[in-house]
């Protein structure tokens, strides 16, 4: 009987710590199936392998922020060299905020406000 105690707690134990990691790594963004498998066999240490695993939903969103800036600055930059080839464009200069084009004396452009610089 006593035998019979001692593997129901081992077996709460292994089923307590596989839950809890299941659900850590499901929240960072993981597979839950990996996360009870790592909590099953390792326990106490599965649980603290949890805790210090990387965001890993944070780091997707941190890169797909960083490829929206770059893409906004690629077509900026696109934009710009566009305006410039125009032939209804010569005698102004391009603003750097807004991408518009202005005319070379102007000082600030009429579109975003933009005060350019006194040559």
């Amino acid at each position: 009987m006593e035998g019979l105690i001692g593997v129901a707690i081992i077996l709460a134990y292994v089923i307590g710590f596989a839950t809890l990691c299941g659900s850590i790594f499901e929240g960072k963004g993981y597979e839950r199936g990996v996360g009870n498998l790592v909590g099953g066999l390792l326990g106490i240490f599965g649980l603290l392998i949890a805790v210090v695993l990387p965001d890993r939903i944070k780091r997707k969103a941190y890169e797909e922020q960083a490829r929206s800036a770059a893409a906004v600055q690629m077509a900026m930059a696109t934009n710009i060299e566009k305006i410039a080839s125009r032939p209804e464009t010569a005698g102004t200069k391009i603003c750097p905020d807004c991408a518009e084009a202005v005319k070379l004396d102007a000082r600030i452009c009429r579109f975003c406000r933009h005060e350019f610089a006194s040559a």
